[in-house]
């Protein structure tokens, strides 16, 4: 994205490579309560650089993180170019990789391969180039795409089920209901920014334009309201000065409405839901604080994040936001800070800190370069 670039055959399948024919576990609802077997980091390297993507692994039970790439360890080749998203969903992990216009689907808990998704070979070369973000439901998985496209990709036989024409520069992905929801983010130029919904029951989409809606990145549900992270627009060179300040945004009974104004700077995955509740980072990229909404209470309250005395700790630049679903642990994504320049040192490694639910800071652990999405493996 323009905000965030200026800085910076069957049968034998199914026998040998860790997947089946018959329906997958994704499928099948959950009755015993999740636990987290780890967590991972996608890190979208740097490619001005040519520095490859990667993935970190984290286990939370002895808060130790893997030292160096955990794909390349487990498959003898690297991620590529700007790995941007991922999921667990079911057996299953999926990698979003934008640079290779490809889904890598690994085992969730060996990281084995399983298969390379092109989606330049599902959707053709226009609609299919630079995959973004991924959501899964009902045994598919959906993949946005520079393209202005959206795939839906059977989780068994990987096969596209189908695809659906959305608007510019598609990003982040939501579902409310029996709804998808498509930030189309115009790449940041605020003229074609909107949002699709997609009805998954039919097929059948629809195009949904506010004055608030300017550039759109990240979406998450709570109950049945879409929650939008609404980017910076930028002017032109030589200065590329910001003239539409963004925020966050709220999509319920077909009205969005302004929840937050501005202060919410670079980064598409600054947002995450809890408990029915709303996280957000804002001045991710200078002073970075969290603040939480609590819709039911209606209730709005700044994380008091707390650092034991004689603690190293740095907040850094927030790129990433992350939150464990079954106890509530926060995981921040963060570039240190160049000395000299006093922006982001996007060409080395990064870190994470994580923190409990009550903002207690129980550790950082190390990443690749450019952590930009947390992923949990909850099984």
């Amino acid at each position: 994205m323009k905000k965030y670039l200026l800085f910076l055959s069957a049968a034998t399948l199914c026998a040998t490579v860790f997947t089946s024919c018959e329906k997958d576990s994704d499928e099948i609802a959950e009755t015993k309560p999740l636990t987290t077997q780890g967590v991972y980091v996608v890190n979208s390297g740097n490619q001005w650089n040519a520095i490859d993507g990667s993935l970190t692994a984290y286990n939370p039970a002895t808060s130790v993180a893997a030292s160096g790439d955990a794909f390349a360890a487990a498959n003898s080749r690297s991620l590529g170019g700007t790995p941007n998203d991922g999921i667990v969903y079911g057996s299953k992990m999926y990698i979003v990789v934008d640079g290779e216009s490809r889904v890598e689907v690994v085992n969730a808990n060996t990281l084995k391969s399983i298969k390379a998704i092109s989606t330049v070979e599902l959707l053709g070369e226009n609609a299919g180039f630079s995959p973004r973000h991924i959501v899964a439901n009902n045994g598919t998985i959906y993949v946005s795409t520079y393209g202005g496209m959206v795939a839906a990709i059977d989780t068994t036989d990987f096969s596209l089920k189908a695809s659906y024409t959305v608007g510019s520069y598609p990003e982040g992905l939501a579902i409310v209901g029996n709804t998808l929801y498509v930030a189309n983010s115009d790449y940041g130029m605020a003229q074609n920014a909107s949002l699709t919904a997609i009805n998954l029951a039919s097929g059948a989409t629809t195009e949904i334009k506010d004055d608030l809606i300017k550039n759109p990145s990240t979406l998450v549900a709570v109950g049945n309201a879409l929650y939008i992270v609404d980017g910076d627009v930028y002017g032109g060179a030589p200065d590329y000065a910001i003239i539409s300040q963004g925020g966050l945004r709220k999509l319920e009974n077909g009205t969005v409405s302004q929840v937050m104004d501005g202060n919410i700077t670079m980064g598409a995955n600054q947002v995450a839901t809890y408990d029915g509740k709303v996280y957000i980072m804002y001045d991710s990229y200078w002073e970075p604080k969290m603040k939480v909404i609590d819709p039911a209470a209606g209730t709005t309250f700044v994380m008091p994040f707390s650092i034991k005395e004689g603690t190293a700790f740095e907040m850094g630049l927030v790129n990433g936001l992350g939150i464990d679903q079954t106890n509530g642990d926060i995981y921040t994504l963060c570039y240190h800070v160049n000395a000299e320049t006093g922006y982001g040192d996007y060409s080395s490694p990064g870190y994470a800190n994580r923190f409990n639910k009550d903002g207690e800071f129980i550790g950082s652990f190390a990443t690749g370069v450019g952590p930009t999405a947390v992923i949990f493996n909850q099984q």
